[in-house]
């Protein structure tokens, strides 16, 4: 299953609250507790503040998958509202709320990518993802109107809607290669209101098929995917609250 390149629009209200690429590696070529420094050390004009946390990681034993506890350095740029995140084996480019364009994030991502690599020394990759995670307001939850148009069948002999909720479907792109899980849920809205979430998950199934020189060729395959599946899985009067902004208006 493949997607056609879509037409990029941008929004002045869109509802991302978070977009994230992550990368993981089966091995670095240098000592592990060297790396954070080195790192801080070339980031730290626009990543001024740096913190240690836990966090969870996946490991992989033959065909074993575990869940183990991991360490995470946090460089953290607040005004541009963006994070890096490095582990062992590991880099994470976080930008929050407000998420400007695309093509803004993914040279930030190219950016901390040759950085992680030239420091880091990477081998091997074994896990490369794009998430977008959308917060869409209810506009109408009196009638309980859906801003998306991806749901559930309720039987007549259920009492009406489930609340909470949580939905989960799996896509396989790129003849099984790629893996998109879309996940849909409610949360509290601005203002005592509610918001259905949009969260779309790409996921690099087989990574040997993929070359180390073509991973931001990837994540532009990614992003394309992610693209054409918001826009066909959010009404018109949706994406019309999200203000679209004209070409002939971002060119002028």
């Amino acid at each position: 299953m493949g997607a056609t390149k879509p037409e990029r629009v941008q929004f002045e209200n869109p509802p991302l609250v978070e977009a994230v690429c992550e990368f993981r590696f089966a091995e670095i070529g240098v000592q592990p507790v060297l790396v954070s420094g080195r790192y801080y050390e070339r980031v730290k004009e626009e990543y001024p503040e740096i913190e240690v946390r836990q966090g969870l990681g996946v490991q992989a034993g033959g065909q074993q998958l575990t869940m183990a506890t991991e360490q995470l350095t946090v460089f953290r740029n607040p005004s541009a509202k963006r994070l890096v995140q490095v582990g062992l084996g590991m880099l994470a480019v976080n930008q929050l709320r407000p998420y400007s364009n695309y093509q803004t994030f993914r040279a930030e991502i190219e950016r901390r990518l040759v950085d992680y690599r030239e420091i880091a020394l990477p081998k091997k990759l074994t896990r490369l993802a794009l998430r977008y995670i959308n917060h869409i307001a209810v506009a109408d939850q009196k009638n309980g109107t859906a801003p998306i148009q991806i749901g559930f069948k309720i039987p007549s002999s259920l009492p009406g809607k489930p609340d909470p909720y949580l939905l989960r479907l799996e896509f396989p792109y790129q003849g099984g290669r790629d893996r998109l899980i879309l996940i849909t849920t409610k949360v509290p809205g601005p203002q005592g209101g509610a918001a259905v979430v949009l969260d779309m998950d790409y996921v690099l199934v087989k990574p040997d098929q993929v070359e180390n020189e073509k991973l931001m060729e990837w994540v532009d395959t990614a992003h394309d995917a992610i693209e054409n599946v918001f826009h066909a899985s959010v009404t018109k009067e949706a994406l019309a609250g999200f203000k679209p902004v004209r070409a002939e208006r971002r060119k002028a």
